[in-house]
């Protein structure tokens, strides 16, 4: 017999992202707990992609800017005009990568970098990419 979990319980949600996260973030988690308040199953399914994608993307900008800030040599130049394209969210991963591993900050920045660190560490521990793929299949739930 299975034991349901009270999805809207105080010790699965992180209080401080309601209201000290980034507006964006914060927004999409208050999104996806309202979506389980009203038990919206396939709609907390898409807003966890959701929610994933922007937690992704925020630093990744953020480390982009900090970058425009500098000089930059052709290579540095061709990395941050890729974020102009329409991208995948492996490719958002990458670029965060590259960034992280061959972009360096201004040491005023520090806490940028470490803020992208633990991001695609939680990225690659959780195998985000490959989950949103398998299971939500960009855009639609996958039929298997």
């Amino acid at each position: 017999m299975h034991e349901e979990t009270d999805l809207l319980s105080n010790d699965l949600w992180h209080d401080p992202a309601f209201e000290h996260y980034p507006a964006v973030i914060a927004h999409e988690y208050w999104r996806l707990y309202d979506l389980l308040k009203e038990k919206q199953v396939y709609g907390a399914l898409l807003q966890i992609k959701d929610l994933f994608e922007v937690i992704l993307k925020m630093p990744v900008l953020v480390h982009a800017a900090c970058l425009f800030r500098k000089e930059r040599d052709s290579g540095e130049n061709r990395l941050l005009l890729a974020l102009l394209d329409k991208l995948s969210l492996g490719t958002w991963l990458g670029i965060g990568r590259q960034m992280y591993n061959q972009l360096e900050l201004p040491d005023s920045a520090a806490d940028i970098d470490e803020h992208l660190k633990a991001v695609l560490g939680l990225f690659e521990k959780h195998k985000i990419v490959s989950w949103r793929n398998d299971v939500i299949g960009h855009g639609a739930l996958s039929i298997n």
